[in-house]
């Protein structure tokens, strides 16, 4: 069933990807994106059906205007191909649900909205400010549905919160970044909000780690400098993702410490009192299990280490020490098998007998010096 939405839901990208190729050439120069028809942006020859087929009247016509021969930019093709892979990998996470077509409106607005702000540097109200109800309703929907409105409140609240955190940070430091990322922040707390706490965290701090990463790499690079403006925007977007796809199962995994009595001959009391003694720099530590907290048996907290019964995780232990020792068998052997070679090599081009030769011609000058000595002794003392 998964493939057959991922599929329709990949064709139906490509065709919404289209659309937004239009919003994203006509809405920073405040045009209208119903009318006039599509039309090639040098000559102005409206484009019939057969040439408006997502990717498809691209490559047949080899990225050129049927009309005046002009080059048609990559880009076109490209985003209709982003917008139906990003359709089907969210059709694919989700599944036929009733939030569904939300996520699906995210993800076309979010391609306009990133290719507009790397184009102009400016994310458009037209855009942001709609994404509100949009959000509102589409959610609020399916919460009614399944009857689902914690999630939808907490959506709103996480909303607001992420507004508020980028409102925060403009008035700290204005050249950080335009009014424009704050009013997005707002539309995207409500997305990350509605999946959980763990999504909103995720996602948020993951647009503020991609923008150092890239940002970072240009100044490796020498493209970039510590004053150049980089449009933040398309980094939102991609924390967004990032906290939608994997923010709550991200949230859901506790890094700890196991140190129950199954498991301590397994991870060792010494790697358990190193970590103790390192609690004051680092909340967490990973030593053997990660254990997802649906599914976590009974907990004891001790400051930041988290101690855990693993009476029903026996399985998992039992199987981390069978490939501990069959990966310690594994070792021996290749070095047995080593040795084996080595002693075989050096028999074969005669080293051995030559080494005990020179062992035995060896002896006999010690013994025959040891006698010389003996005798130059005895003559001494007669």
């Amino acid at each position: 069933m998964n493939w057959l939405l991922m599929a329709f839901c990949t064709a139906f990208g490509l065709i919404i990807g289209s659309f937004v190729n239009v919003v994203i050439h006509r809405v920073p120069a405040g045009l209208s994106v119903v009318t006039p028809g599509s039309a090639c942006p040098q000559c102005s020859a409206s484009l019939a059906a057969r040439d408006n087929i997502p990717v498809l009247s691209w490559v047949l016509l080899r990225g050129r205007c049927r009309h005046c021969q002009a080059s048609i930019s990559t880009r076109y093709p490209a985003v209709e191909l982003l917008t139906g892979v990003l359709f089907a990998v969210l059709a694919g996470h989700f599944g036929l649900v009733w939030e569904l077509p939300a996520y699906l409106y995210l993800a076309a607005i979010g391609v306009a909205l990133a290719a507009i702000d790397l184009d102009v540097r400016r994310l458009p109200d037209a855009l942001t400010l709609p994404s509100y109800p949009v959000a509102i309703v589409l959610l609020g929907v399916p919460a009614l549905i399944s009857g689902s409105s914690g999630a939808w409140l907490r959506g709103l609240a996480a909303g607001a919160a992420l507004f508020l955190f980028y409102f925060l940070l403009v008035l700290i430091y204005p050249k950080g970044m335009g009014f424009g990322d704050v009013k997005l922040s707002g539309v995207l707390g409500i997305y990350l909000g509605y999946l959980g706490w763990g999504a909103l965290i995720v996602g948020g701090f993951a647009g503020f780690a991609l923008g150092g990463v890239v940002g970072g790499g240009l100044m490796l690079l020498g493209r970039a400098g510590r004053k150049t403006a980089l449009p933040f925007g398309p980094f939102m977007l991609l924390g967004t993702l990032v906290g939608i796809l994997w923010g709550q199962a991200l949230a859901g995994f506790d890094i700890i410490i196991s140190c129950t009595a199954s498991s301590l001959p397994l991870i060792g009391l010494g790697a358990v009192e190193r970590a103790l003694q390192r609690r004051r720099h680092r909340p967490m530590f990973m030593v053997d299990l990660a254990v997802p907290r649906d599914i976590e048996p009974e907990v004891k907290s001790l400051d930041d280490v988290y101690l855990y019964t693993v009476d029903d995780l026996s399985g998992v232990v039992q199987t981390a020490q069978a490939n501990r020792q069959a990966a310690v068998a594994q070792a021996e052997a290749i070095i047995d098998a080593g040795v084996q070679s080595f002693v075989h090599w050096l028999d074969q081009r005669h080293v051995v007998p030559v080494i005990k030769q020179l062992n035995e011609q060896a002896d006999l000058w010690r013994q025959a010096e040891l006698a010389k000595a003996k005798k130059i002794l005895a003559r001494g003392g007669s």
